[in-house]
């Protein structure tokens, strides 16, 4: 039992809307997934949402539930009706690596026969926000438990503790009650994020070393590996691991220069152009890539070795 990729969906943010919604933009990155999948949202029996910078920057509830019922997966509790599991999963840029693999536990159990991953983010407090420089996007990544030795075969993440301080992101409070600052900003707190200069840099040399040792692991080298592809986040992390570990330019696929700025949703944004290409198509072996606060870095091999069941 294997659990294989069926559809990838990106959203952006729709022309004229004054202010964009995280939970409106993973539900449409979710709902193209399904329609290119042809499957039902009945069909989905688990969803997991791992956008980090949400509306109005909630933090309970958890989101998913949300989403699942924007979507219609399941959203009755009627006796003997299909049911879903949905549940919030919080890791940065890596989320979404971090959700396959606890989707592919689910489904190489038997519990679910399909899982749906969403994520997205914008800009929880506009106008008084300090380093907000993603757009708002959101992508999701619907997948099916296949038999046969298609799908994922291993998972790996690391943390750097060290680098902890290159990227930061917290909610200041700036206005407290009623007080004529928070009237004015319609809010009382803001959202901060740092970023060091270092940030990138220490990013691709986190996610080289976690790329050696997890195919040092499993006996395994570059050349055993057909397409290498690495989040879309963060700016200029994918262009900057090619140039660390692909010497001869075959192996990374960096992503095309329409792709927004994304937060969350960059391996989904990645991985959504990879699979329109024809590398992608004739790839046996794909390697997923991600690193982000922490640091953080994660890699995720995904196999196509034979005809999907």
């Amino acid at each position: 039992m294997g659990t294989i990729i069926e559809a990838v969906g990106v959203a952006e943010r729709t022309r004229g809307l004054r202010r964009a919604s995280s939970v409106e933009l993973a539900a449409r990155a979710a709902l193209q997934a399904i329609e290119a999948a042809g499957c039902d949202p009945s069909e989905i029996g688990l969803l997991i949402n791992v956008g980090v910078y949400r509306d109005e920057n909630i933090c309970e509830p958890a989101i998913a539930p949300f989403i699942q019922r924007r979507i219609g997966v399941n959203p009755s509790f009627s006796p003997g009706a299909p049911t879903a599991f949905s549940f919030d999963l919080r890791n940065g840029v890596c989320g979404l690596l971090t959700g396959i693999q606890v989707l592919d536990g689910f489904l190489s159990s038997g519990v679910a026969k399909r899982g749906l991953l969403v994520a997205s983010d914008i800009d929880p407090t506009p106008r008084v926000s300090e380093g907000v420089e993603f757009g708002p996007v959101g992508g999701a990544i619907l997948l099916r438990a296949s038999p046969g030795a298609n799908g994922f075969t291993g998972f790996h993440s690391e943390t750097t503790g060290k680098h902890s301080n290159l990227f930061d992101g917290h909610v200041a409070w700036v206005g407290e009650g009623r007080s004529r600052l928070a009237l004015r900003l319609g809010s009382n707190h803001a959202t901060r994020i740092r970023q060091s200069e270092d940030f990138v840099a220490q990013c691709v040399e986190c996610a080289a070393r976690a790329i050696e040792g997890f195919l040092a692991a499993r006996d395994l080298s570059l050349d055993d590996v057909d397409l290498i592809v690495p989040s879309a986040s963060p700016a200029g992390f994918a262009e900057a691991l090619a140039a660390r570990i692909d010497a001869h330019g075959r192996t990374v696929l960096t992503p095309p220069s329409n792709v927004g700025l994304p937060h969350t949703a960059g391996p989904a944004l990645a991985l959504a152009a990879a699979m329109g290409g024809e590398r992608y198509r004739e790839a046996r072996n794909v390697l997923l890539v991600a690193a982000g606060a922490g640091i953080t870095a994660s890699v995720a091999l995904y196999s196509k070795q034979r005809d999907v069941g």
